[in-house]
């Protein structure tokens, strides 16, 4: 084997390794985020039915952030 060419792979495999790692870390902080919103947005929608909402207005968005919340807990 080449020690030059070792030497090249070596660099272009921790910059990849790295640059994965990165992109993993600003992903699953994104996820977070977006999970601490959906939870925000089901206590909302739990309060409005609490004060009187029309349940089937909150029915279908509930349904829709709690399987999206499913998602991003599995996902993390």
């Amino acid at each position: 084997m080449d020690p030059d060419l070792f030497s090249v792979y070596c660099e272009e495999f921790v910059a990849e390794t790295n640059r994965l790692r990165s992109t993993s870390q600003s992903s699953r902080a994104s996820k977070e985020a977006e999970l601490a919103k959906t939870n925000h947005a089901l206590e909302r929608l739990d309060q409005a039915l609490k004060d009187g909402a029309s349940t089937s207005t909150v029915k279908g968005k509930m349904t829709e952030l709690e399987e999206r919340k499913v998602k991003l807990e599995k996902d993390l």
